[in-house]
């Protein structure tokens, strides 16, 4: 059970760091700009 909550909830986790990345990546090149 705990492998199946863990597989349902990382893919989850990885699109937030995505997104989070990316957010944090725009706003570093525009204060670079």
């Amino acid at each position: 059970m705990l492998t199946f909550f863990i597989g349902d909830l990382l893919p989850i986790i990885v699109i937030m760091l995505l997104g989070y990345f990316s957010g944090r990546r725009e706003t570093f090149s525009e204060d670079q700009a």
